[in-house]
């Protein structure tokens, strides 16, 4: 059984968070585990972008995606990855991870690829 699975028609959304913000990937799916737990795996191009944007992402996300979602409890447990191929400074870690605005959010460091689904499913 698979865990995570990608979002149908995911190339609306895909188009709108690409025409808003300067990304270098973006993923989006669920992580099914009794319920589908929304997941978002974000990869802005540098560190300065995200530490510049991440509010902004997390306010549209909720407000062209999550807000859509029918189910409560996909709407209450939604995650926010982002990731990043540099270390991020602890101050702004901190400040994202315990924002508690919509998502819950994790900053996943040192990443020296590019996310993509495959990645993801293994």
């Amino acid at each position: 059984m698979e865990l995570f699975k990608g979002i149908d028609s995911k190339e609306e959304i895909y188009n709108q968070i690409r025409k808003c913000f300067d990304i270098q990937n973006i993923i989006i799916g669920n992580l099914i585990f009794g319920d589908n737990i929304p997941v978002i795996f974000i990869q802005f191009k540098n560190l300065n972008d995200l530490e510049k944007f991440w509010r902004e992402f997390n306010s549209f996300i909720t407000a062209e995606y999550l807000i859509k979602l029918k189910n409560d409890f996909s709407k209450w447990n939604s995650y926010i990855f982002y990731i990043t191929d540099s270390s991020v400074q602890r101050p702004l870690k901190y400040e994202i991870e315990n924002n508690k605005f919509s998502t819950r959010k994790i900053v996943i460091e040192a990443i020296s690829q590019d996310i993509d689904e495959i990645l993801l499913k293994s």
